[in-house]
């Protein structure tokens, strides 16, 4: 059995390695090529945190994988990282415990940043070059990091709940890339003639308004990805030309139309998945004016794919410390 570190899995997988995965896991999951068992979601309320467990077999992949992921928002008052977690990587064939991915998280931002941006490139504008990011915690780092690899953005508007959060953020991403970042006072005053809107908070309230979207749009909402969460109100669905998911099953339970399912705001039969989009089975953007909404809760075939792949790269590169193990044959009576 392999052991990595976190350290160790940060130099296996490039952002377009991570995109590629994706891209790979989403169209395996529209042709009904995974077992998906349901997400397992704990509620921590006293803390006003979540912990999910998800995992997927990719058919014919040599390996299988689950992942366990916290958010812990209370942990920025004492600096310690919000996000932890684990993956758990198994064969196949034998059912062999093959490794332990100490990543603390790390995976599950690089799939989801890697997610965000595809479903980006896949129906923002391609001039598109003004984003607003709404939150400025980790993920809202991996999103920019991502989208800047399939866009050209020049402008980038944050907004957090903590000011200071929001000037950290701008000072790390004029920093690496030289981009000119605007700290905001408002939701609106952030989206409003943006391009590009990317959402990444744990709200329970809407952070984004229709009535705020200019004819054109693009909406990437990440937060969302538990009963009871929001980041968009119905406005924004209403006036949505196109909603893509990453699995409709999930997206009413878990993701934005959970409430749509409720109120009414989006007819949830005309929702397109990332996988179909990917295949040209469906469309997305069909004109710069309509506006176009990615509800991405976060699925197992996205965990599988980034954990197995930074597997099998680690035993190619011999990163890793093996551990003996011993396995016993069953008992007999």
């Amino acid at each position: 059995m392999l052991l990595l570190s976190e350290s160790e899995i940060h130099t296996l997988l490039t952002p377009a390695e991570a995109l590629e995965a994706m891209r790979s896991s989403f169209i395996a999951h529209d042709r009904g090529a995974v077992e998906k068992p349901d997400v397992i979601t704990l509620e921590f309320d006293e803390h006003g945190a979540d912990v999910h467990a998800k995992g997927s077999y990719i058919h014919g992949d040599p390996t299988w994988a689950v992942k366990v992921a916290s958010s812990f928002p209370g942990n920025n008052r004492s600096g310690e990282p919000v996000h932890s977690g684990l993956s758990l990587v198994f064969s196949s064939s034998s059912g062999y415990l093959e490794a332990i991915l100490l990543d603390n998280g790390y995976l599950t931002e690089l799939r989801t940043g890697a997610t965000g941006a595809l479903a980006t490139d896949l129906l923002s504008r391609a001039d598109a070059s003004t984003v607003a990011v709404i939150g400025a915690g980790s993920q809202a780092r991996f999103q920019l990091d991502a989208l800047l690899r399939v866009r050209k953005i020049d402008t980038v508007r944050v907004l957090s709940r903590r000011r200071a959060h929001a000037e950290r953020y701008a000072l790390d991403a004029r920093t690496r890339y030289g981009v000119t970042v605007q700290v905001c006072d408002s939701g609106e005053e952030a989206v409003a003639g943006a391009d590009i809107v990317v959402t990444t908070t744990p709200s329970r309230e809407p952070v984004v308004e229709g009535a705020w979207l200019e004819p054109g749009t693009h909406l990437t909402a990440i937060g969302c990805d538990s009963p009871g969460k929001r980041e968009l109100d119905a406005e924004c669905l209403r006036r949505a030309a196109v909603v893509v998911v990453d699995d409709p099953d999930q997206a009413i339970t878990h993701g934005e139309l959970q409430h749509a399912a409720r109120d009414g705001s989006w007819d949830v039969s005309r929702t397109v998945t990332l996988g179909a989009l990917l295949q040209g089975k469906s469309h997305g953007r069909l004109d710069d004016r309509g506006i176009t909404i990615a509800d991405l809760s976060g699925v197992g075939s996205q965990d599988a794919a980034i954990a197995s792949l930074a597997y099998s790269k680690a035993v190619a590169r011999g990163i890793g410390r093996r551990i003996a193990e011993a396995r016993f044959p069953e008992e007999t009576k």
